[in-house]
């Protein structure tokens, strides 16, 4: 077989592989979720500092914290948000 054949057939088995449904469920925050919880259960509180650059992180953060359904919960935890010389708190319950 000539080396561009077994190019293509390579390529496709990738893209085939590509496009399969994945198996794994998963968890969007996963981390965050798991150190809420893990402050919670410790009767700690938790924050999450991060800057500007990370718009993704302050969104997921927000995204989890309204999920949370224990008010407790809730309100041990903030995000810290820092960058050009100011900081902001957003702290939620």
């Amino acid at each position: 077989m000539e080396a561009a054949a077994v190019a293509r057939e390579y390529q496709t088995a990738i893209v085939e592989r590509a496009e399969r449904p994945s198996r794994c469920v998963g968890y969007r925050g996963y981390q965050l979720i798991r150190n809420v919880l893990a402050a919670y259960a410790q009767g700690s509180s938790f924050c999450v500092i991060h800057d500007e650059r990370r718009p993704d992180l302050r969104e997921m953060w927000f995204e989890v914290m309204a999920a949370v359904k224990i008010a407790e919960c809730a309100c041990g935890a903030s995000a810290y948000v820092a960058g050009a010389g100011r900081a902001c708190a957003c702290g939620v319950g």
